[in-house]
């Protein structure tokens, strides 16, 4: 029996989504997929445009493109019963299995018109469970499918998270599909840390290198490169987002400042660039520092104001909005229990009361020394108590105030501002900072309402301006902080909304 018999007789085996297991280190080919194709083209066009040359590279591709499916119609199906308690609405996946029985056993010669036709069947049957699976998964939201491959036990193996990466990565990375894509990868390529946090699980370059042989033999064609302007300006964002978060002062400051509504914006506008491995990277490692932030903060949240409390904070904003910009599920009872604000809290406070009980004689002096006194000075102590607490609240907003002016300062000094002395447009530019050979600029209000020939004028002109100060390469972002633009000394970018 062949290697390709195998694997069919696998797929009809109940447990495939535990007892195949895919580690890191496993080879990839350098195959295509056809998942990019449109459903219109002929299988000629496929195999011609995305499909391998060698017939054996195809099988092995078909193979695994029918068992990806396999997994992806498990998960779908453990989502509908598990989360759902709703009745599984099954694929009969026997007619692709018996067309890709067909195709691998087929002794026809490749170019032949029999091949032609065996392996068009086979691809019909795949589009056609691909529907099937895109109107399941329109049920779903990026919510659900978070919290299953979370929660699942046992847990999900790598391969059925690879497979769903797959699948996702097939539709095009629509509004829909893209938040799956990215939370998947993140799980992927992450592993659990302490007290809720999480870690890489791959270096950057390893993490890009691992995506580009994945996206290789997903879909074989050519992928934006890393120093492409609007690829570069992405890998800016999410880096510039992640030091945002890991510098909040508090959860608090978080929220005012829209941070995690800002992150979902960014997310909606590079949604394409995906596909791009380092931008994909840059996403990933950017949504674990997201994530890593929010659990410190909502940890010292708690610990000042109660679990009760920060719970309620965290409310406020809505876990959706927080899973999508985190592309993980915080689990806020862990992190906001009882039982964790007494464990890192007890002991102060015990160290507080001891020290109070070890000084009772001192005001008891004064007390029977002065009967007189004592009674006059509390006569008047809740109006010196009130003007002193005024006071005191005072002097410390301003320390505060001062404190955090200077650190504000000296981050501003890091990246140097411009002050676009003699630009014309300079009215329409909220700030500008240089950092290195990079001009960033944030944009007024006013950016939305032009058209796409002032935009690139303004971008034009910015860059022009910004190249008589040794800038090579400028990113502009809307008052939403999304990046817009992006020129370099060859062109220059608007970024579609």
């Amino acid at each position: 029996m062949s290697v390709f018999e195998d694997l069919v007789e696998e797929l009809k085996e109940d447990e495939l989504l535990e007892e195949t297991v895919i580690g890191f280190n496993e080879p990839v080919l350098n195959t295509t997929s056809a998942s990019a194709a449109v459903k219109t083209q002929s299988a000629a066009e496929r195999r011609g445009q995305t499909l391998p040359s060698q017939p054996a590279d195809r099988k092995k591709f078909n193979s695994d493109e029918i068992a990806a499916l396999q997994v992806v119609e498990l998960v779908f199906t453990g989502i509908e019963r598990d989360l759902f308690n709703a009745e599984p609405q099954g694929y009969d996946d026997l007619a692709a299995k018996q067309a890709l029985h067909r195709f691998i056993h087929c002794t026809a010669k490749p170019d032949s018109d029999e091949a032609f036709e065996v392996e068009s069947r086979l691809h019909n049957e795949i589009e056609n469970w691909k529907q099937k699976l895109l109107a399941r998964d329109a049920k779903m939201s990026p919510a659900n499918l978070r919290r299953y491959c979370e929660t699942s036990q046992p847990p999900l193996s790598s391969q059925a998270l690879f497979a769903l990466a797959r699948f996702y990565f097939g539709t095009g990375l629509t509004a829909v599909s893209a938040p799956k894509f990215e939370s998947i990868l993140t799980r992927l390529f992450s592993k659990r840390g302490e007290a809720e946090r999480r870690e890489p699980l791959l270096n950057k370059e390893e993490t890009i290198g691992h995506l580009t042989k994945r996206y290789l033999d997903w879909s074989g064609v050519s992928m934006l490169p890393e120093d492409d302007p609007e690829a570069m300006l992405s890998i800016m964002s999410f880096e510039e987002f992640a030091t945002e978060a890991e510098n909040a002062e508090s959860y608090d400051a978080l929220v005012k400042s829209d941070f995690f509504k800002r992150v979902v914006t960014l997310k909606e506008s590079v949604r394409g660039q995906l596909t791009s491995p380092a931008v994909m990277a840059a996403c990933i490692r950017g949504n674990i520092a997201f994530g890593n932030a929010v659990v410190a903060l909502l940890e010292k949240l708690s610990q000042k104001v109660g679990a009760a409390r920060a719970r309620k904070k965290f409310g406020a904003i809505g876990n959706d909005l927080i899973g999508r910009a985190v592309a993980r599920t915080i689990d806020l009872e862990q992190l906001c229990s009882e039982e964790g604000i007494n464990e890192t809290s007890a002991a102060p406070v015990k160290k507080a009361e001891t020290k109070q009980k070890a000084q009772p004689s001192r005001p008891a002096e004064k007390k029977t020394a002065s009967p007189f006194l004592n009674a006059s000075l509390f006569a008047v102590n809740k109006w010196l108590l009130f003007v002193s607490v005024v006071l005191v609240s005072i002097s410390i907003g301003l320390y505060l105030w001062t404190e955090r002016s200077s650190k504000d300062d000296a981050a501003a000094a890091a990246v140097p501002a411009v002050e676009l002395t003699g630009f014309e447009d300079k009215d329409k530019v909220k700030t500008a900072k240089i950092s290195g050979e990079t001009m960033y600029a944030v944009m007024t209000p006013a950016w939305d309402s032009f058209d796409e020939d002032k935009k690139r004028d303004l971008a034009q002109k910015l860059y022009a301006y910004a190249a008589r100060k040794g800038v090579k390469r400028i990113n502009i972002m809307n008052s939403h902080g999304a990046t817009v633009a992006a020129g370099t000394p060859d062109r220059i970018e608007l970024v579609r909304q």
